[in-house]
């Protein structure tokens, strides 16, 4: 558990460091590499705030160049987020 805790973080930082040098938050950047890998992509938010829209709208102006999309990729490989969205605990709470 240690180790992937130790990744996830390091992996976070990586990806942190993407969004500042491209100048966009974390989220924006995210959006840009769903945008690069598919040109046709509805992506569902869950934004509750009128600001976070408008944020994320900005990803549509984030450009990623090939080796960017690589380096992404390799942090997010097909399956990394895999499993539950919320611990078997707290099941009965959804969709109420």
């Amino acid at each position: 558990m240690a180790a992937a805790t130790t990744r996830a973080s390091s992996d976070r930082s990586s990806s942190h460091g993407d969004a500042e040098r491209k100048r966009c938050t974390l989220p924006q950047l995210a959006l840009a590499w769903i945008f690069a890998k598919q040109k046709i992509v509805v992506p569902i938010q869950g934004a509750d705030r009128v600001r976070y829209v408008e944020e994320n709208l900005g990803g549509v102006d984030v450009q990623l160049s090939a080796a960017d999309i690589q380096e992404i990729d390799a942090l997010n490989p097909p399956g990394v987020a895999a499993g539950e969205r919320y611990p078997e605990a707290f099941m009965d709470e959804v969709d109420r």
